[in-house]
């Protein structure tokens, strides 16, 4: 729906918050959903200025890749990243969490904390045409989506599937991925609440103090 903001999508999106309530047994959650129902009236004004690509799941895909690298390779790396309309829009918010003016924080909770700065050192966009390891990359990512959802739909005769099964390709993932499982609680989820800073609000700050950094520098 915030793709394509048309009125197809946005009934469909409404159509599947009843089917989610219909088969919901929970009455609390229930309400929750009522409250999403409600916005019928008012979805196309929300939906006014909202940036299309602001749920491209490319853009946090890039951080939570940038978290890892950081992991590794925590003096910094530079990133060289394909031509992609929606990275190249967010380029700013990127630099700006990579400010390393600012001391280390740890956001986040349980299992899926992080730290900021991100230890990028810059980040371009270029075609595979002039770097290779761009051509590597697609290849890889490619293989791995092709596996991962062998894997989901429990594949058992696809040959390339099977080869590609051989190669150990987990090992490349991160702790943050999510299979499709019946697990929904936190301890079945390794989401079990242990204290820490929350993401949203505190990242909002740091790339506040980064905007001001910049400012002042310039």
């Amino acid at each position: 729906m915030v793709k394509e903001q048309s009125e197809e999508s946005i009934s469909l999106f409404y159509q599947s918050v009843e089917v989610l309530k219909e088969n919901s047994i929970n009455e609390d959650f229930k309400e929750d959903l009522n409250l999403i129902l409600h916005t019928r009236n008012y979805v196309h004004d929300a939906l006014n200025g909202i940036d299309k690509t602001s749920l491209d799941p490319s853009i946090p895909a890039l951080l939570s890749q940038c978290v890892s690298w950081g992991n590794v390779h925590p003096k910094g790396f530079y990133i060289i990243h394909d031509d992609s309309h929606s990275i190249e829009k967010q380029k700013v918010m990127f630099s700006q969490f990579m400010d390393w003016i600012q001391s280390s924080i740890e956001l986040g909770y349980d299992r899926r904390k992080f730290k900021l700065p991100l230890r990028g050192k810059g980040l371009k966009f270029s075609s595979s045409e002039s770097h290779p390891q761009l051509q590597v990359a697609d290849i890889i990512a490619s293989s791995m989506a092709y596996w991962a959802d062998g894997v989901a739909r429990g594949e058992k005769e696809d040959c390339l599937f099977l080869e590609l099964n051989k190669l150990n390709l987990d090992k490349l993932t991160t702790n943050n991925k999510i299979w499709p499982t019946r697990n929904v609680t936190p301890s079945d989820l390794g989401t079990v609440h242990d204290g820490g800073l929350n993401a949203a609000n505190h990242g909002a700050y740091f790339l506040m103090k980064a905007k001001a950094n910049a400012e002042i520098t310039t």
